[in-house]
């Protein structure tokens, strides 16, 4: 095994993050949705927009069983609970 200075070993470390940041900024590599051809720089991102053309909802409210694709748009949906259909419904009952 070789042995490396820990200034050769920063010296090393900082090529490959600048090499790094560099392909994650500059990449060129974009991904595109098939269903209306936006552009994606990440994985990730793409499939969670797919999922708004496929109508998949993994995400339901447990109170008026409403489907969200992203957890977020659920989390708001039950922090905002004017949102909710099952608690306007409850309230309007208890307002007669």
């Amino acid at each position: 095994m070789q042995e490396f200075s820990i200034e050769e070993f920063l010296n090393q470390a900082s090529k490959i993050l600048d090499q790094h940041l560099h392909s994650a900024i500059n990449n060129d590599d974009k991904m595109t949705c098939q269903y209306c051809f936006l552009d994606f720089k990440r994985k990730y991102d793409l499939k969670r927009h797919e999922k708004k053309h496929l109508n998949i909802k993994d995400f339901v409210c447990n109170r008026c069983m409403r489907g969200f694709t992203r957890s977020d748009a659920l989390k708001n949906h039950t922090d905002n609970r004017v949102k909710c259909k099952f608690l306007l419904d409850r309230r309007r009952k208890a307002n007669k």
